[in-house]
């Protein structure tokens, strides 16, 4: 079912449905061409850290969504959304497509 809906989709090629575990050899392929990582789901306090730090690993910004200890721990690498405002969403993702301060090399390409 979601297949179809992303099938439907305006820019379904930019989409990546992840329906099985993949090998880490294809994930670690999608992940180095992504140009920011978005996590608007809340997250476990003992996930956030790991969550966090394996997308910053990649040297890339993070948008969460801005949950008490998400956002906190989440601002010094990227931006924080308030939760279920999709509005903020896509004010922070513009936000970080226009900005050499978040993104030093996006100026470059």
């Amino acid at each position: 079912m979601i297949v179809k809906k992303i099938d439907r989709m305006k820019h379904q090629k930019r989409v990546w449905p992840v329906l099985e575990l993949v090998d880490e050899t294809t994930l670690n392929a999608f992940l180095s061409h992504c140009f920011a990582f978005v996590k608007t789901f809340a997250m476990m306090p003992s996930e956030i850290q790991l969550a966090i730090i394996k997308d910053m690993a990649w040297g890339k910004p993070v948008i969460v969504a801005n949950t008490e200890v998400t956002g906190k721990f989440s601002r010094p690498f990227g931006l924080a959304a308030r939760a279920g405002r999709i509005k903020d969403l896509s004010d922070a993702m513009v936000k970080l497509a226009d900005s050499k301060a978040v993104i030093p090399n996006s100026g470059d390409t």
